[in-house]
């Protein structure tokens, strides 16, 4: 999580918009990792044999392509305050 912080505290946006964007990505992030165990537990539970196969792939895909649609996310609340930025 460290990184993907560091990352965003990155990204070239205004302080404005970061302070804002980025308790906003943590909680996404955070929900992200519980729904992961929540997922992850009744597979344990009552396929412990998928339980790798679901860890190691299943999982992999769903928890980037989350991270994939935050970064989106951003891209796209950057180019609404941008665009209204430049209309001001």
């Amino acid at each position: 999580m460290l990184l993907i912080i560091f990352i965003l505290i990155c990204y070239p946006i205004s302080i404005k918009l970061k302070t804002f964007l980025l308790p906003v990505s943590v909680v996404i992030i955070f929900l992200a990792v519980i729904l992961h165990f929540v997922l992850l537990v009744p597979v344990a539970l009552y396929y412990p044999d998928l339980f790798l196969l679901a860890h190691d792939y299943f999982m992999i895909v769903l928890f980037y392509g989350f991270f994939f649609l935050t970064w989106v996310l951003w891209e796209k609340v950057r180019n609404i305050y941008q665009h209204n930025k430049v209309k001001e």
